[in-house]
């Protein structure tokens, strides 16, 4: 395993939560954090990018807590060995589209599961290249909401929430750079097996 992050003593939440009774079992929806507590060090710049207006904001608090550091490619590697090991994931064949992108003054990519999808998104076939990709099976479905089907980048992100569940960290965490104006901020998940850790109240 990777690096962990330990200094995340506090952190928030922002939407609706029962701080006396916080765990709530339900299948995933479209969140990159799973079924997990969605939080974050940037309260009110999420409120902003997730357009959570209407939400209530609670301060999350614990003593040296275990998140995962997501970006750590250590912790990738070992994530997406691990779940295609127990196939929770499989390998398949995708399509990376490549642009440049004016706003970030970079060269970005975006994948897609079929050529006609990424076709779509670039017509011109010399920005498309073939790539490996993965996909949660078959069997890790009924983690979701019924008809909800994860995308490339998903199931990934996936593969490193159950990967640190199954160890028995607290979360995951994202350090995406802080850039609120290009709807980026750090971010992370708190696992619902975990939360009666943590003591939780309004901010």
């Amino acid at each position: 395993m990777g690096q962990i992050i330990t200094d995340l003593s506090t952190v928030y939440h922002v939407g609706f939560l029962n701080p006396a009774c916080p765990i709530r079992y339900q299948p995933a929806g479209y969140s990159f954090e799973g079924n997990g507590l969605s939080v974050s060090t940037y309260p009110e710049e999420w409120m902003k990018i997730a357009k959570l207006g209407g939400g209530s904001k609670f301060r999350l608090s614990k003593d040296s807590p275990l998140f995962l550091n997501a970006h750590d490619r250590v912790n990738q590697a070992s994530a997406l060995k691990w779940a295609l090991d127990a196939e929770m994931i499989k390998k398949i064949e995708a399509f990376r589209v490549s642009y440049f992108d004016d706003e970030y003054g970079e060269e970005l990519c975006s994948d897609y599961l079929t050529l006609e999808e990424a076709q779509q998104e670039a017509p011109e076939d010399e920005n498309i290249s073939k790539i490996e990709g993965y996909q949660v099976t078959d069997h890790m479905m009924p983690y979701f909401k019924t008809g909800i089907s994860p995308g490339l980048v998903m199931s990934k992100d996936y593969a490193l929430i159950w990967y640190a569940e199954a160890a028995g960290l607290d979360g995951v965490w994202w350090n995406d750079e802080y850039a609120p104006e290009l709807l980026s901020a750090p971010r992370g998940v708190i696992f619902q097996n975990k939360l009666d850790e943590w003591k939780i109240e309004p901010a």
